[in-house]
């Protein structure tokens, strides 16, 4: 199950076996669990999904003539309704654009000789870090290696956040505060076991 896949189920409340798994080893939804939580408080109100009144149909269809000219008389319960769905839309888009602005965005260089361009948005939750990668141009790992994201704090200290096999848009997490951790950059590591830091680095904001 995907992250997307989750947030979708928990919002229609509509879990399970595979959503309670996803989120006992998901660090980035537990951190939009209260997110997700006011978007469900949201949809549940009563006012979300009521017809609107005469009085918002009439001005609505009133700024229309004004701007399109004279509208075709149409069956009032499908204006209702279709003004209706229009609200909801606009509402919804609206509380989703809100949680995806990020806190920050920044370029994430290629090393010299890797042929790749990067960028990562970030969020500051009070989990940690959510990170949102968009890589293009590097070359997808070989079949014993994987590319690892870390973050460094100015004292040296590494915290990995998560795996990946070759570029595109990357989802990750780390349980830390990027004001603690500002160095973030990727390497290249084979696939030997050793959890440590062996293999060459590829992408690296600097420290």
């Amino acid at each position: 199950m995907t992250c997307d896949d989750f947030q979708a189920h928990y919002l229609a409340r509509d879990g399970g076996a595979d959503s309670d798994a996803h989120l006992a080893g998901c660090n980035w939804c537990r951190s939009r669990i209260e997110e997700l939580d006011a978007i469900r408080l949201q949809l549940d109100a009563t006012a979300m999904w009521e017809a609107p009144s005469d009085e918002l149909e009439e001005a609505i269809v009133a700024s229309l003539r004004r701007t399109r000219g004279p509208i075709a008389p149409t069956n009032r319960a499908w204006t209702a309704t279709a003004v209706a769905a229009l609200l909801v839309v606009v509402a919804g888009a609206f509380v989703l654009i809100q949680s995806r602005q990020p806190d920050w965005d920044i370029a994430l260089p290629a090393s010299p000789g890797i042929g790749a361009t990067a960028s990562v948005a970030g969020w500051n939750t009070p989990a940690g870090t959510r990170m949102e990668f968009s890589i293009n141009g590097l070359e997808p790992a070989g079949e014993n290696e994987y590319y690892e994201i870390w973050l460094t704090a100015d004292d040296g200290r590494h915290v990995s956040a998560g795996t990946f096999t070759g570029p595109g848009r990357i989802e990750s997490f780390a349980g830390v505060s990027r004001r603690d951790f500002p160095r973030i950059w990727v390497t290249l590591e084979p696939n030997d076991g050793d959890e440590g830091i062996g293999g060459p680095t590829v992408l690296d904001t600097g420290s």
